[in-house]
């Protein structure tokens, strides 16, 4: 009887971690999330003045933008190291119009992610995606757009 609970027991959690798995986890929190400090970060910029994000993730050396729908992004850019669930988690971050993933990168390494709503688009998008050193200089255009200087 007792080894029949233990089985029964043992089937029971694994099929629930199995759910959690599908369903419930976002793999994204085994990465640091920089969201909050990003988007506070780019509230205080004012339209036209010159910035850049290496005040925001000190321990990356460039910053990558993983746009909206963008299911081919990791294919594009296989030198990335990050676990395949990971990876599998922040594209579905992007399955909203409004929302794009900033990815923070050392070397070839993501150490850590900003998960932005579309108040803050990069007006120099392309099919490609958009990669740039942490300390490139940015500036917001009239409509709060971001643009590279």
């Amino acid at each position: 009887m007792k080894k029949v609970f233990i089985t029964l027991a043992v089937i029971l959690i694994t099929i629930v971690l199995c759910i959690c798995h599908l369903f419930v986890f976002d793999y994204r929190v085994l990465l640091k999330n920089d969201t909050e400090r990003v988007e506070s970060y780019l509230k205080a910029v004012k339209v036209g003045e010159e910035f850049d994000l290496s005040q925001v993730c000190t321990s990356c050396d460039s910053v990558f933008l993983v746009e909206p729908y963008d299911a081919t992004f990791f294919d594009r850019n296989s030198h990335l190291k990050l676990m395949p669930f990971i990876k599998r988690s922040i594209l579905s971050g992007t399955w909203d119009d409004g929302r794009y993933q900033m990815l923070f990168v050392k070397g070839n390494k993501v150490v850590s992610f900003a998960d932005i709503a579309g108040g803050y688009p990069f007006r120099e998008y392309n099919n490609q995606g958009l990669k740039f050193p942490v300390n490139a200089k940015l500036y917001f255009d009239e409509k709060r757009g971001i643009l590279l200087k």
